[in-house]
């Protein structure tokens, strides 16, 4: 049976699996709204779903798309739902599968850092909740194994950069709606220290581009938003998504502006750390607040994971 690593982030979800040896991976955008979307001859395919009788369509560009930058979509219908349209975009065939995903360390970790099993049971349930697909057959999960996010996506850099036993290491994973950092001894001989911050995101950004966007003409979704966002200095590209082009200058510095002070919400948790050597970047964000980080922490050593945002599924595949 084949076993896929699943983190399943509030903006995207992203999969990786073995085949004959080699790590495949995939990355899923995560907008879904009420109701069936049209099936309209010579157009791309609709993945119309229900769940508990309500209907559901994925729909990238849809400004009624369900919001998902809270915690509490981890277990929720929305997160069901992008679980099962990433594994139907994979390019694998439907069936039976084990699938391990993730929480974030704030949920995955209880007060005195064991793990909440009444979260990860929550989890658990969530991801077997039955689901179809209109016209079509959707995967068969068997098993769900739930991980915490951020810290096994540092093992192979702390392996490649030869971190020694005396090294505290302080692994930062910014992602869509969380900040989760923790303290690692040596390579990863040890995790002395965790901690979270549900309050921290990169959907602090995107909610500001999409208050600009409005402005500009052009109410969007989060996954659209976040697009503009990584792609902000093409302005090539922003001409084809915005309408009032004269705000291109206007979104850009909002852009600028919130990925600073997103950047300085991080430096604020990541000096309540002491006695790091080292600080590793990953996440999503991981792009945004690197060059920040890295000014801040001039006397660090400050790293960016490589490939931030599929580091973490691809140490789950590893491990």
């Amino acid at each position: 049976m084949l076993n896929i690593s699943c983190d399943d982030g509030s903006t995207y979800v992203k999969l990786a699996w073995l085949e004959q040896g080699e790590i495949k991976t995939h990355l899923s955008g995560n907008s879904f709204k009420d109701g069936w979307s049209p099936a309209i001859l010579g157009t791309g395919r609709v993945f119309n779903y229900t769940v508990d009788g309500k209907k559901y369509s994925h729909d990238l560009g849809s400004t009624a798309a369900i919001g998902t930058t809270h915690v509490s979509y981890q277990y929720s219908t929305t997160n069901l739902l992008a679980i099962h349209h990433a594994l139907l975009t994979s390019g694998l065939p439907p069936q039976d599968i084990i699938l391990t995903v993730t929480l974030p360390v704030t949920e995955f970790f209880d007060a005195d850092n064991q793990p909440n099993e009444v979260n990860i049971d929550a989890k658990k349930k969530n991801v077997l909740r039955d689901i179809s697909l209109n016209k079509g057959e959707v995967f068969k999960i068997i098993e769900v194994n739930v991980m915490p996010e951020s810290l096994p996506a540092a093992l192979s850099s702390l392996i490649a950069d030869g971190v020694t036993p005396l090294e505290r290491s302080l692994i930062v994973d910014l992602g869509g709606t969380t900040l989760d950092c923790g303290i690692i001894q040596g390579g990863f001989d040890s995790i002395s220290e965790i901690k979270g911050n549900a309050e921290i995101g990169t959907s602090r950004i995107t909610r500001a581009v999409m208050n600009a966007l409005i402005s500009a003409s052009t109410p969007s979704s989060y996954y659209v938003a976040g697009e503009i966002i990584k792609n902000h200095a093409d302005e090539d590209y922003l001409c084809t998504l915005i309408n009032d082009v004269e705000q291109i200058g206007n979104i850009q510095a909002v852009i600028q502006r919130e990925s600073s002070s997103l950047a300085e919400s991080v430096k604020n948790e990541i000096k309540s750390f002491s006695g790091m050597h080292r600080i590793y970047l990953t996440g999503g964000g991981a792009e945004i607040i690197y060059p920040y980080i890295k000014k801040y922490f001039s006397q660090h050593k400050v790293s960016k994971i490589e490939e931030p945002q599929f580091a973490l599924v691809k140490a789950m595949v590893r491990a």
